[in-house]
């Protein structure tokens, strides 16, 4: 998005029309070699690393088999991190050349008339401050660039400690070793409130934007709603006394 059109420009009967996105694409080829495309795609990984503390309860005297399961996840806030494709380095190269000259530029010269480059994720919910000192309004366009790094990341971070509960079936493998079962728990790790997703410039997706669209914007929306992480367990247990 440059400014606040869209790449693509059609006229009345429906037929593609030079958009300010075009001129600035064709622009930054002539300048850096590179081809500044109108998408970039990202990979998401999990990097959950977690200690746990966990006691598994029989509260039923007449049955050793169901057990339910308490305790604590404890480990980093970040939970997963999501990174644009290194296939789309020389796009964010480009975003990030455009914006320095753009800012630079006099007041006549033409890309004044462009705006920025970014990709719109949505708007700001209210008037706030940028951890670069940026002051933003309420209902400004948020558009991410590739920063410093030259890639765009987002990432998903949640409360450090999280309390876990559980219920399971414990039985033994085989009638001639009573010694080693095996036991097989679902639980819930709460997260004490919808995760927060965090971008390169410290804005909250969550929280901080809305109107995201597309699949971008199904993924924060189920993140906002998703207040307990949902597990399964299986382990071999093998008594020693």
């Amino acid at each position: 998005m440059i400014g606040k059109e869209k790449p693509y420009k059609y006229d009345k009967d429906g037929y593609r029309v030079e958009s300010n996105y075009d001129k600035v694409r064709e622009m930054m080829y002539q300048k850096t070699g590179y081809d500044m495309k109108d998408h970039i795609d990202m990979t998401g990984k999990l990097t959950m690393q977690n200690f746990k503390f966990l006691v598994d309860i029989f509260p039923l005297s007449g049955n050793k088999n169901l057990h339910v399961t308490l305790g604590v996840y404890w480990g980093p806030s970040e939970y997963a991190k999501i990174e644009s494709d290194p296939d789309f380095s020389g796009t964010l190269a480009c975003v990030n050349a455009y914006n320095k000259l753009y800012a630079a530029a006099g007041d006549n010269d033409v890309i004044k008339t462009y705006g920025t480059a970014g990709y719109l994720m949505g708007q700001f919910t209210k008037d706030t401050k940028l951890p670069d000192g940026t002051a933003v309004k309420s209902g400004d366009n948020y558009k991410m660039t590739g920063g410093s790094e030259g890639k765009v990341l987002i990432s998903a971070e949640t409360n450090s400690i999280k309390p876990y509960i559980g219920v399971g079936y414990e039985g033994i493998l085989s009638k001639k070793r009573r010694d080693i079962k095996f036991a097989v728990t679902g639980g819930l790790m709460f997260w004490g409130g919808a995760p927060s997703l965090y971008t390169a410039e410290g804005v909250n997706l969550v929280k901080d934007v809305s109107g995201i669209e597309g699949k971008s914007g199904s993924y924060v929306k189920l993140m906002s709603k998703l207040k307990a992480y949902p597990t399964i367990g299986v382990r071999i247990i093998k008594n020693i006394f």
